[in-house]
């Protein structure tokens, strides 16, 4: 069922909204009929919303540390209807302090996920990247057959590559 169909349940589970579709004359589905009471109203509104849609699904990537992730795919998602519903330059300027709010917002909350995810192990540093780099290469150097015309020089280039890769890769995570 699509994000923005009518018919879709309204329930907001962990996952996003429930794709089921929702009883006739109801907002749910028989699942989440009896009883549903959201515990965040603002937030269910905006996940729910159908001017939105599927936004904040799309903008909440991953399922690690899930609540900074959420209010940055929230904040995202209430600066694309607030950026689509501008119909000229400007309206554009009026909502330039507000937009300008909003992303000091997500500059923060991305700072910390990043903080955070780091401090958990989820982000690799350039040390780890290289040893990864060079595991591969090993891989590809022992699965290479030993009669292929310029092995050696073709492994010596995926090695010179991926190194060139992670340190470009290093340079775009510290100019951020």
């Amino acid at each position: 069922m699509e994000a923005n169909d009518p018919n879709r349940c309204q329930r907001v589970i962990p996952g996003g909204q429930c794709a089921k579709e929702a009883v006739p004359s109801e907002k749910y589905c028989k699942i989440h009929t009896a009883g549903c009471k959201p515990s965040d109203p603002l937030r269910y509104y905006i996940l729910t919303n159908k001017v939105i849609g599927d936004s904040a699904r799309r903008h909440a990537a991953s399922d690690e540390i899930k609540s900074l992730r959420d209010e940055i795919a929230l904040t995202r998602a209430l600066i694309e209807t607030r950026l689509n519903s501008l119909q000229n330059e400007t309206e554009l300027a009026a909502a330039m302090p507000s937009l300008y709010q909003y992303l000091m917002a997500i500059e923060k909350l991305v700072s910390s996920c990043h903080t955070m995810e780091y401090k958990l192990g989820n982000l690799l540093d350039k040390a780890a990247l290289l040893t990864l780099a060079q595991n591969l290469i090993t891989i590809i150097d022992s699965n290479l057959d030993k009669s292929i015309p310029n092995r050696d020089t073709i492994v010596e280039k995926i090695a010179r590559e991926m190194f060139e890769a992670v340190t470009m890769q290093e340079n775009n995570t510290t100019t951020k």
